[in-house]
């Protein structure tokens, strides 16, 4: 979790949301040979972790968002760049701090 960015964002009072996609081991272990535990990472956490808080900012503020933003620096900014290729209607845009694209 960048809890840095996250200030940053909620003192500009933008709703800001973290995830560490479900794994909490502070090595790779649990990557090794696990395509499963990758695909989670990857994709499914990232996912639940946007349509979470796009549901819970709706709920508390009894409207949905008007824009939302991907905020990321490195490989947390490659994560944004995937999804927003998978998932176009995701975010509105990306702020992207030192994206490592191939």
């Amino acid at each position: 979790l960048s809890y840095d960015d996250m200030a940053y964002a909620a003192a500009l009072e933008f709703v800001t949301t973290g995830s560490n996609n479900g794994h909490d081991r502070p090595n790779g272990t649990a990557f090794f040979n696990s395509i499963e535990v990758v695909t989670d990472v990857a994709w499914h956490g990232f996912q639940t972790s946007v349509m979470v808080v796009k549901q819970s900012t709706a709920e508390f503020y009894d409207q949905p968002h008007d824009i939302l933003y991907y905020l990321g620096c490195s490989t947390e900014d490659r994560q944004g760049f995937k999804m927003t290729q998978d998932c176009p209607d995701f975010f509105h845009g990306i702020a992207a701090g030192a994206p490592h694209l191939a």
